[in-house]
Parts: structure tokens; C-alpha cells; sequence
């Protein structure tokens, strides 16, 4: 871009410019020189730096805008996950109480019945106890009565024996007695042979 030049300076013939500088023009005059010179380009880039500064406002609330819709949404679906876990929870919580809770009655029954079964047993077992200490009893009794008899009859027939040995031996005595009277009867005869 050529500046025009001022008509207020000297200009030597070979085109140097006069090296004492003139006065400065007034402000007010340098703003409209300026605005002359920039002000339509200015005015642009004024325009320009509104409508991007607009533009840019707008993408910023669009997208602020949608950062927050984002944002909701995601606050929702954090929000419908917790509560869905929540509620598995509670519901996985009830079921493994409820387990547990089946799992104790099923317990105590069984440890009901186990006591049933043992304390019949134990019944079972003391009355087969009792009728074997009474069959060893009336065992034991009639071993005794048994022994009693047999005993009994031992002592009759010792005495028997006894009894019989006693008239046994009596009467080999008077048997040995009446040979002897026989001998000597037998012996004195011979004496009076002789």
C-alpha cells in the first residue's frame, strides 16, 4: 500500500526527504488519516472479531449446552445403575437371607430328627440293656438252680457211694472176720491131725 505523500513536505530533486521533520499534524487529524487509511479494514476485522466472538459465544453456550444435556444423562444413567445395583442387591441380599433362613430350618429339622433317632436309640438301647440283664438274670438263676441240682444230686449220690462203701467195707470185715474164724477153724483142725 503507497502513502500519499503529504503535501506539507520538502522534497529535494533526487527524491531525499528533507531530514528536519515539519510539524506533526493535530491528533484529531492523525485518527482521521488513520481512519481513512485503516478504518475500512479496521471496521472488517471489527466485524469479523464480533461475528467469531458471536460464533464462538454460541459454540461455547452449544456446547455448554450439550455438556450439560451430556451431563444429565450421564447423572440419569449413574443414577438408573445405582439404583439397578441397588436393587440386585437387595433382592441377591433377601435371597441369600432367605437361603440362610431355609438353611437354618432344614438344620434344625434335621437336628430335631438326629435327636428323635438318638433318643430312640438310646430307648432301643437301655430295653435291649434291661432284657439282657434279665436274660443273664434268669440265666444266672437257673445256672444256680442247675448248679443247685446238680450239686444236690452230686451230695445223694456221694452219699450213696459213701453208704455203699460203708456197707461194702462192713461187710468185708465180716467177711475178713468169718475167714479168719474160717482159717482158724481150718488151722485148729490141722492141729489135730498132726
Amino acid at each position: 500500500m503507497t502513502r500519499p505523500v503529504s503535501a506539507n513536505k520538502s522534497t529535494k530533486p533526487n527524491g531525499v526527504s528533507d531530514p528536519i521533520p515539519e510539524a506533526l499534524p493535530e491528533t484529531g487529524n492523525l485518527d482521521k488519516v488513520r481512519d481513512i487509511l485503516f478504518g475500512q479494514q479496521s471496521r472488517e476485522m471489527e466485524r469479523r472479531l464480533e461475528r467469531m466472538d458471536e460464533r464462538l459465544r454460541a459454540d461455547l453456550h452449544g456446547l455448554q449446552r450439550d455438556g450439560d444435556e451430556r451431563q444429565g444423562v450421564l447423572e440419569a444413567f449413574v443414577r438408573q445403575e445405582l439404583q439397578a445395583l441397588k436393587d440386585r442387591l437387595a433382592s441377591e441380599s433377601e435371597a441369600r437371607l432367605e437361603l440362610a433362613e431355609r438353611t437354618a430350618r432344614a438344620a434344625e429339622a434335621e437336628r430335631s430328627e438326629l435327636e428323635r433317632k438318638l433318643s430312640a436309640l438310646q430307648d432301643r438301647h437301655a430295653a435291649a440293656m434291661a432284657e439282657a440283664r434279665e436274660a443273664l438274670l434268669e440265666q444266672g438263676k437257673r445256672f444256680t438252680a442247675e448248679l443247685k441240682a446238680l450239686r444236690e444230686q452230686l451230695q445223694a449220690t456221694l452219699e450213696r457211694e459213701v453208704s455203699a462203701l460203708k456197707r461194702d467195707k462192713l461187710d468185708r470185715s465180716l467177711l475178713a472176720r468169718g475167714l479168719a474164724d474160717v482159717a482158724l477153724l481150718v488151722g485148729g483142725d490141722g492141729d489135730e491131725r498132726a
